[in-house]
């Protein structure tokens, strides 16, 4: 590993609508290495490799590759520096092959179609990424179509990688699978940076760990001599005590009634998305009914199921007792479902609206944001000043555009504006991704306190680990089929990682 740092960073200052997201941040990463960049949301971490990819304008500072100043300011900049960014959401074209998506990595008006082919496999091949370059990209399973987006960067001349939150769509394995590729590719000379909140990925599969806070850089120490205690303290001080307290789930008490029931329910593939085959779940007061399964299985689809938003094709669907032959979103509101989506901008927030209207965005008719009809923008201030400062949201200001707020922010917006309510049963779809530790610690203990309290709690997540430490039942979903449930204390990691890779599945 070379000595001299191939990225040097110094100074870096970037602010948003008066919000200073990166203070005199500093980086420094050496040829060859996987270096790790480690912080709470707010932090700055994303923001200073947005920086170094050129999709932010740094607003001070200096960026040095390979001992030479340069000057970043826009995708193309970093390119030309070597340097490459895959990020949390794929930019792939589905009904494009892989050799035609690597393709859209290269400039120029005319491409030979062969040479575009060889040039894919070759690429393909060098690094062991074993995907066929003539798959459609619509057909790749998650962990296939992320090797595509490394391989695009590779094939635009990255020679550092950057990756955000690169495993929290993979199965145990994949995640495997993706840092052995990380090993092979540093051999060759490449340079990974990559975000987790995952502590053990730190700790397992990074040489040195740069730790930020509050836009600045606290501390770059090797991997050989941090552990998760000294990290956490980089991190958060306390707050470990807060995380380590809400890993454990409590002992379970009685179960409550049934408030969900789905009896082999269909539901139609949309284009888009799996659909349903024969899905049977059931959800209890009190209890945490957990769905695991990589991206793409139809989870979607039974989440938007369970809100109302769909009619089932076959199947019976019964809220509380209550057959619903024609659900529909108001209703399943009034009767208490509330909803964390995957999509935070997308599905659970008007982008261009402030955190006020967001937080009355549901319920703005209804107590206690309206009388008579007519919404209090008094009461909706008061509601969302006290959800910021429960959740420990940094915000610029309530009227300010949400879509300004960092991905762990958004999440904590809606988390607190879906569970500051009279809630029967939640529905949640990877809650914890976007947060750090201490957000999951928060969000876990606000799960836990509505379990407590008779709550009925669906928890859809791709993080197997998350699901495993809470959930009273678990099943495994595949192609839009459910698993039988595996219970608390018969939850095999391994045997469910292979379930969610569709290895055995039905035979659980």
């Amino acid at each position: 590993m070379a000595q001299e740092p191939t990225v040097s960073m110094r100074g870096m200052r970037k602010s948003f609508a008066g919000l200073m997201a990166v203070n005199g941040a500093t980086l420094k990463v050496a040829a060859g290495e996987v270096h790790s960049l480690l912080g709470q949301n707010g932090a700055g971490k994303t923001t200073l490799m947005n920086i170094l990819a050129g999709i932010y304008r740094a607003d001070a500072g200096e960026i040095q590759v390979d001992g030479r100043r340069v000057n970043i300011g826009s995708p193309r900049d970093a390119r030309s520096a070597g340097i490459g960014m895959v990020h949390q959401h794929f930019r792939l074209i589905p009904s494009f092959t892989v050799a035609e998506n690597l393709a859209l990595a290269k400039s120029g008006l005319l491409i030979s179609r062969r040479a575009m082919q060889r040039a894919a496999e070759r690429l393909l091949e060098r690094y062991g990424f074993g995907v066929p370059p003539a798959a459609k990209v619509a057909d790749l399973s998650v962990g296939q179509a992320q090797k595509v987006e490394i391989a695009k960067a590779l094939l635009g001349g990255a020679e550092v990688l950057i990756l955000d939150e690169p495993t929290a769509v993979l199965t145990p394995g994949e995640t495997e699978e993706l840092f052995s590729l990380f090993r092979a590719m540093c051999r060759q000379g490449l340079t990974i940076i990559f975000i987790t909140h995952k502590l053990s990925e730190v700790l397992g599969f990074s040489d040195r760990i740069t730790v930020m806070r509050r836009g600045r850089t606290v501390e770059t120490l090797s991997s050989r001599r941090a552990g998760q205690e000294t990290l956490a303290e980089l991190m958060f001080g306390r707050a470990w005590d807060a995380w380590q307290s809400a890993r454990s789930r409590k002992t379970p008490g009685p179960r409550g009634e049934r408030v969900l029931w789905l009896d082999k329910v269909a539901l139609q593939a949309d284009g888009f998305s799996c659909g349903l085959q024969s899905v049977s779940l059931e959800a209890f007061a009190g209890e945490i009914t957990g769905i695991a399964g990589v991206s793409g299985n139809g989870q979607d689809a039974l989440a938007e199921l369970l809100i109302g938003l769909h009619r089932p094709a076959e199947g019976r669907l019964t809220l509380a007792g209550r057959a619903m032959p024609q659900p529909s979103p108001g209703e399943f509101i009034r009767r208490g479902v509330a909803y964390v989506p995957g999509d935070r901008l997308g599905q659970g927030l008007c982008p261009g609206l402030g955190a006020c209207d967001n937080v009355a965005l549901k319920r703005h008719s209804q107590p206690p944001f309206a009388r008579l009809g007519l919404m209090s923008r008094q009461r909706a201030r008061q509601k969302t000043e006290r959800i910021i400062a429960k959740y420990g949201i940094k915000i610029a200001g309530l009227e300010a555009p949400v879509s300004l707020l960092s991905g762990g922010n958004l999440q904590r917006l809606i988390i607190g504006r879906e569970l500051d309510a009279e809630v029967r049963l939640l529905v949640a779809v990877n809650p914890s991704r976007g947060l750090d530790i201490q957000g999951m610690a928060l969000m876990r203990s606000e799960l836990m306190k509505l379990r407590a309290a008779g709550v009925g709690i669906v928890l859809i997540s791709e993080d197997l680990e998350e699901l495993q430490a809470v959930s009273d039942r678990l099943h495994v979903m595949f192609r839009g089929r459910l698993s039988p449930p595996f219970f608390r204390g018969d939850q095999d990691a391994q045997h469910i990682g292979r379930l969610m890779a569709g290895a055995g599945f039905g035979e659980a």
